[in-house]
């Protein structure tokens, strides 16, 4: 399972990281809270909030690394949620 992005592809496989991205692409330019994200990507396991913030950490690397750094920066946190706001009322 891959991501693409303005003519660039970033291989994540079916792994936490592309189920993270799917669910924030989902609803673009809306956060979604650390619960939701629970519930969505770790299948509401109990987990602490380190985990999405390492999550979202690798995620952007790795989107960063396949030259995705647009898309990289927009994923943003904001007090206990995340979103991909690609619409930054520019």
């Amino acid at each position: 399972m891959s991501v693409l992005w303005e003519g660039q592809t970033c291989q994540l496989g079916y792994t936490v990281l592309f189920k993270l991205v799917d669910r924030l692409s989902r609803r673009p330019n809306q956060f979604v809270t650390f619960d939701q994200l629970l519930h969505d990507v770790w299948n509401g396991d109990s987990r602490s909030p380190d985990t999405i913030r390492s999550a979202v950490r690798n995620l952007r690397q790795k989107l960063t690394d396949a030259g995705m750094n647009r898309l990289a920066a927009a994923i943003q946190g904001q007090a206990g949620r995340y979103g991909l706001i690609l619409n930054n009322g520019d």
